[in-house]
């Protein structure tokens, strides 16, 4: 073996030798455990104070629960409800409250939904958005709260 070509497979000789004698680095041992389970706690909660706004009238009006059901003509204005949703749990978590208005016919009306991070024993409020009054019989105010 003379000159460069000679000086290269020396180089490659030692080079496979240095291999394998070192061996190949790496992981030699791995292990993982399901140790702990994270879950949201249950959501607990109320939904209180049902609120009727009517804007047909100057001043405009507010109607609770013991004024409930109201008589209100058709078109005279608009209407929007309002509710709160109380965390009644131990924990902070998101809750969404969704508010709406059910006409005579069964169909959602001014549907409106809110998500907001609830402390324990604090308030989320939903508001309805704008109805007008156009068919007779029974409006619904509808809430649901979901945590």
């Amino acid at each position: 073996m003379t000159g460069l070509v000679g000086v290269m497979e020396k180089a490659n000789e030692v080079a496979r030798r240095a291999t394998i004698a070192l061996g190949s680095p790496g992981v030699v041992a791995e292990k993982s455990w399901s140790a702990v389970s994270a879950i949201l706690p249950v959501a607990e909660g109320v939904i209180e104070n049902p609120i009727v706004f009517d804007f047909g009238v100057v001043p405009n009006k507010a109607y609770y629960p013991s004024d409930f059901p109201v008589e209100l003509p058709l078109e005279r204005g608009y209407i929007r409800g309002a509710v709160d949703g109380r965390n009644t749990g131990d924990y902070r978590q998101p809750f969404t409250i969704t508010v709406e208005f059910i006409d005579p016919n069964g169909v959602a009306r001014g549907t409106s939904s809110i998500t907001s991070d609830t402390s324990p024993g604090a308030t989320i409020s939903g508001l309805t958005d704008q109805v007008i009054l156009d068919k007779v019989g029974t409006w619904r105010l509808h809430a649901t709260l979901e945590g």
